[in-house]
């Protein structure tokens, strides 16, 4: 994939009927179906389930049980309905290849509301301008990375991210901040195209803060895997085709696990999403 287009394209679903659809995989160089796409078509189903078409989603849980696989070429999706009220209502997703359950989902629904607004400010940061490309940082690395990674890293993407704090750098931080785009997006697309977009990108790098976290702990000899993954959706007006700043952390890292968080803000500072990960963070017995 080159662009949002071909995204969007890949985040629609085939309807089979009122209860199961049917979503294409595509590999973005990891060994298994990305998660950031199973998480996407999860909430295209949820949409395309939901009897209350006026309603948006305002959070999306998911567990993962098992790795998607690639060679499959598909997952179906089958929607269930959890709730219905006058306020909300909750459907589940749950996600299958050959009745193979690889991962469920709670999608929340909200009706359209005005109220009080508050949020925390943006963190500081150098505008996008100023930074390079995450791939170009790697790459001045390169020798301190498996070529597993490097293959991975240089796979096209239809996202650009450029970080500050990158864990490709000798002296990181414990925090992972970067700058987004979704490559030729136009700003016409809906709130729920939208919202998938955002949760598509977001597992790209949520789980690198925990890589930061370890002076020790790098791609080569640890073992990483999304565990659970949950997202709110705060606000519904901003420009997609622009940049967005992720502010991402790592509380914490224990008992081989890591739990991470991320703060979606829209070029113009608005906090628009929030997502929290935890993912398996296990030292491997031998390095790759």
């Amino acid at each position: 994939m080159k662009n949002t287009a071909e995204l969007l394209q890949l985040i629609e679903l085939e309807k089979i009927d009122h209860q199961t659809y049917l979503g294409q995989i595509s590999d973005v160089g990891s060994p298994n179906v990305y998660g950031g796409q199973l998480l996407a078509q999860s909430l295209n189903a949820a949409y395309q389930g939901c009897t209350k078409k006026d309603f948006l989603c305002n959070s999306i849980h998911t567990y993962f049980f098992s790795a998607g696989n690639l060679a499959k070429k598909t997952i179906t999706y089958q929607v269930s309905e959890n709730f219905i009220g006058r306020s909300f209502a909750c459907w589940q997703v749950v996600a299958m290849q050959e009745n193979r359950v690889i991962c469920k989902s709670m999608v929340s629904f909200h009706k359209r509301e005005d109220g009080l607004s508050h949020q925390f400010s943006k963190p500081f940061m150098f505008w996008p301008r100023f930074l390079t490309p995450s791939w170009e940082d790697a790459l001045k690395l390169k020798r301190f990375l498996p070529q597993k990674i490097i293959d991975w890293l240089m796979v096209v993407r239809p996202i650009t991210f450029k970080s500050f704090d990158s864990p490709f750098t000798l002296f990181p931080t414990s925090t992972k901040n970067l700058w987004m785009k979704f490559k030729e997006a136009q700003n016409d697309l809906t709130a729920p195209q939208k919202q998938q977009l955002i949760l598509y990108a977001i597992d790209y790098n949520i789980l690198f803060s925990a890589i930061n976290a370890h002076r020790k702990a790098h791609y080569g000899n640890t073992q990483m895997a999304s565990l659970d993954h949950s997202m709110w959706f705060h606000r519904n007006q901003y420009d997609i085709s622009k940049w967005f700043f992720l502010a991402q952390d790592c509380p914490s890292t224990s008992n081989a696990r890591a739990f991470t968080r991320s703060n979606v803000y829209s070029s113009k500072g608005k906090l628009i999403a929030s997502a929290t990960q935890e993912g398996l963070f296990r030292p491997k017995k031998q390095e790759v």
